[in-house]
């Protein structure tokens, strides 16, 4: 056990400061990125699959978006009241998905979704939220029963969600005539990765939206991880929905945290503090100018074209894996520069969890989830290498080396 696993061990439950890194054992320590490669403690050089779970667009320390981030810090890292920054990126942010009036910023997807909800609650003066069983939110009250986890969540507040499975019009369809006048919003996450990461079917998506809209109840996107995948966003370039809210985070910060919330100026006027019964919304950090910089430049940087190629570095990944996993029991889900592998193992999460540290040995950094994405500095040749080396793992693992 090195020095830095020692000190982890003293100050965190388990190690770890986030249960998202579990590993089953001791998880690795990163201590510098650049581009598409990170190194560990050990000066071992690895190619990055995570990207901090599909946040980093274009890999670790780029020059523009770090430069931009250093020059903020250095007019000051935060204030109590509005900035310039802020101002820029959501001028930015609105110009990609016209159809949203206005955006209010959060530090997190997590916060984003959360306050969404609220809206949503407070517009309708309803209750209870529906969701896609096995679909993560954030770690918010509301949105950690729709992944199947309550432990510490009242049974009043898990009592007021709702689940149905995805692709399941009939369900859907049933809870709504059961409860459709109690329902405050719906909330859909487009390719949901702990449910597999298969993107939703269109008309599942279409009766969702008709539903909702029939019975007074808001639709809400969660777009944290999705908003890559098109300019415009998934949902809306995809299934030519226009959600009452959508919500994003992740990729539009430039590495640094950062969630919004978009959406029609009627929705969004219930965080308007002018109006009587206006929504309270606070965060000590939100729309700070060194996220916000860092933000706008990444998503400058992301065009049209170059979403359109990293897509397609996606889709070449995923086509390789599927091939080289299918005989080991594995599969590769997803669109475009997100990748979802999962095992058909009894226990998947512990077959991911030896994966991981087999494909870390080969030098790949993989997710322990198994949500992988690619970023802009790799190209054909890094995904020809990734799709070798991890058909390598697939054969050890299956081995049982």
């Amino acid at each position: 056990m090195d020095n830095i696993q020692e000190r982890r061990e003293r100050v965190y439950p388990g190690g770890l400061g986030r249960t998202s890194a579990y590993l089953g054992r001791p998880a690795p320590t990163l201590v510098r990125g650049s581009g598409y490669y990170v190194w560990d403690s050990e000066g071992v050089q690895k190619i990055d699959l995570n990207n901090n779970f599909t946040t980093l667009l274009h890999g670790h320390a780029h020059p523009e978006v770090t430069a931009a981030a250093t020059r903020a810090l250095e007019a000051g890292a935060c204030f109590g009241l509005p900035n310039p920054k802020e101002v820029a990126h959501a001028e930015s942010l609105l110009s990609r998905v016209p159809w949203c009036d206005q955006v209010r910023y959060t530090n997190s997807g997590t916060e984003a979704v959360m306050t969404a909800v609220r809206m949503a609650r407070a517009l309708t003066r309803r209750d209870r939220v529906l969701g896609l069983s096995s679909s993560y939110h954030g770690t918010g009250e509301a949105l950690l029963p729709m992944q199947g986890t309550i432990a510490g969540v009242p049974q009043g507040v898990t009592d007021d969600v709702l689940l149905v499975a995805p692709n399941d019009a009939d369900e859907l369809r049933a809870m709504f005539s059961l409860h459709g006048g109690e329902i405050a919003a719906i909330v859909l996450d487009m390719m949901p990765m702990n449910a597999g990461g298969r993107p939703l079917n269109p008309q599942f998506v279409a009766t969702a939206a008709t539903l909702a809209r029939q019975h007074g109840a808001l639709v809400i996107v969660d777009e944290v991880i999705s908003f890559r995948l098109h300019v415009q966003g998934f949902a809306n370039a995809v299934y030519d929905l226009y959600p009452d809210l959508l919500v994003t985070g992740k990729s539009i910060g430039g590495g640094l945290p950062m969630g919004a919330i978009l959406g029609r100026r009627d929705v969004m006027t219930i965080l308007d503090s002018s109006k009587p019964g206006a929504l309270f919304h606070g965060g000590t950090f939100t729309g700070n100018p060194v996220s916000m910089s860092a933000g706008l430049v990444a998503m400058n940087l992301f065009h049209a074209d170059e979403v359109g190629r990293l897509n397609e570095l996606g889709e070449r990944l995923r086509a390789g894996l599927t091939e080289g996993g299918q005989v080991s029991g594995w599969t590769a889900n997803g669109y475009g520069s997100v990748v979802r592998l999962n095992s058909r193992d009894q226990n998947p999460a512990r077959r991911m969890r030896d994966l991981f540290w087999i494909a870390f040995e080969e030098g790949i950094a993989l997710a322990p989830s198994g949500t992988l994405c690619v970023s802009t500095p790799m190209n054909d040749e890094v995904i020809d290498t990734l799709i070798e080396r991890l058909a390598c793992c697939f054969h050890k693992i299956d081995s049982g080396a």
